[in-house]
């Protein structure tokens, strides 16, 4: 097993943090050793964040923060100043410093700043705990506030720090959803999310291809910028999620639904019927549901994304798939009385074991155009319209059998990244190859 599955490499925010802390020690040996340079480095750790947007919000109100709990500091050691230095009266100076907290954290709900109010505290605290060991009111304030500003604008200037390098953005990856979550009831991990998403955001072209509904990929990546349709439901369709709505469907023809829903009714089993009608998918749960089918039903009804209707569906509906989930003696079954009644090529067939049901099997039917393939060249076509660009298309798949996505997902990311980016040692070797190799 790979060392890399348990020493995963770095990350941009580690390496970006500890440049920023080291430039915030060079500037503290500029400065002659004055000032907190453990203020500084904290500031510049909380603010180096995945995305530059967010590094500024920190920034905001790190810098809002610290000046807010160094207003109060000031006001605290201007009044202690006037109090008597011996033992009982420390006692009075530290009910007052508590007191002070309470003030400190109350005026952050006035104002409606309440996500700084930890920090208003912390910095108040910081600023007069060693009282009287402390420099005059003003300049304790200002130290601090100085601080926290080389902290927080070294980590911006860091974080948008960026080497010029090439960018591919005729190339259009393709990669699966099966290679980021192990099945279609997970979500993304966190740091798979923010690594995509910033690809997405230095404007690479990622379509993910999934053999689910859009319900299912949308729940699973979450709020996330997507310029790119979905190639959905294992090629059968194509969604903009940006749009919501369906660009393409290679739908079974009625004809042929009939014939096939005749033959599962007399087999004695159900099915669910996954259809598009404009906008929304509609789910039509017909003939005797199983035990596979009411469990999923309940597991799934409640998604804003997915709509079950009971009965058969409609002439204005697009038929996207038919799929009946039963025990795989009975699948075999099915597959074999449908495969000896109609004739040859009407349907694209896939049987699957069901995630979170490993005792039943699921048999997908598609129409016989509706593939991954065709679908891909489809979009290729519609982006090359709507870009005015040549895509080349980049098909991105794992590169070893024993692949898990809770431990290799960043990876493939990576090699998306590499190949959109390339760092300056591989430029001169790039080639526009029509597929990653």
């Amino acid at each position: 097993m790979s060392l890399r599955r348990y020493f995963p490499p770095l990350g941009n925010r580690i390496i970006k943090s500890a440049i920023a802390v080291f430039i915030c020690l060079l500037i503290h040996l500029i400065r002659g050793f004055r000032g907190d340079v453990g203020q500084a480095a904290i500031s510049a750790i909380i603010c180096i964040q995945p995305f530059v947007s967010d590094s500024k919000t920190f920034a905001y109100e790190r810098i809002f923060g610290t000046l807010f709990g160094s207003l109060w500091a000031y006001i605290f050691l201007l009044i202690v100043e006037r109090i008597p230095e011996s033992l009982p009266e420390y006692v009075l100076i530290y009910f007052v410093m508590s007191l002070f907290v309470v003030l400190a954290l109350y005026s952050t709900v006035l104002i409606k700043k309440t996500s700084v109010s930890a920090l208003v505290a912390i910095v108040f605290l910081g600023t007069v705990i060693g009282y009287p060991d402390v420099e005059p009111p003003l300049m304790q304030t200002l130290s601090k506030l100085l601080d926290t500003v080389i902290g927080t604008t070294v980590a911006i200037t860091v974080n948008i720090s960026h080497l010029p390098r090439r960018k591919h953005p005729e190339y259009l990856f393709f990669l699966r959803s099966m290679d980021l979550v192990p099945d279609r009831y997970q979500h993304i991990p966190s740091s798979v999310h923010i690594t995509l998403q910033k690809l997405y955001e230095d404007g690479a072209k990622i379509c993910i291809v999934s053999r689910w509904a859009p319900a299912f990929v949308i729940s699973q990546i979450g709020v996330m910028d997507i310029k790119v349709p979905f190639i959905v439901m294992d090629g059968a369709a194509l969604y903009d999620i940006r749009e919501n709505k369906y660009l393409c469907v290679k739908d079974i023809p009625k004809s042929n639904a009939d014939r096939l829903c005749n033959i599962i009714q007399e087999f004695g089993a159900g099915c669910n019927i996954y259809t598009v009608q404009e906008r929304t998918t509609l789910i039509y749960r017909y003939g005797e549901q199983n035990e596979a089918d009411e469990r999923e039903f309940k597991l799934m009804r409640r998604s804003p994304y997915r709509n079950y209707v009971e009965g058969k569906y409609h002439d204005e509906d697009k038929i996207a798939f038919i799929r009946v989930a039963d025990t795989k003696e009975r699948i075999d079954e099915l597959a074999y009385l449908v495969q000896s009644v109609l004739p040859p090529g009407m349907f694209r067939v896939d049987i699957r074991t069901e995630a979170h049901f490993p005792e039943y099997r699921g048999i997908y039917f598609y129409d016989s155009s509706a593939t991954v393939t065709e679908m891909k060249k489809y979009l290729l076509k519609y982006m090359e319209k709507e870009t005015g660009e040549c895509l080349i298309q980049k098909d991105i798949f794992p590169r070893i059998s024993h692949y898990s996505p809770e431990h290799d997902a960043l990876l493939l990311l990576g090699r998306i990244k590499n190949s959109y980016e390339p760092p300056f040692y591989r430029i001169k070797s790039m080639t526009n190859t029509k597929t990653e190799d």
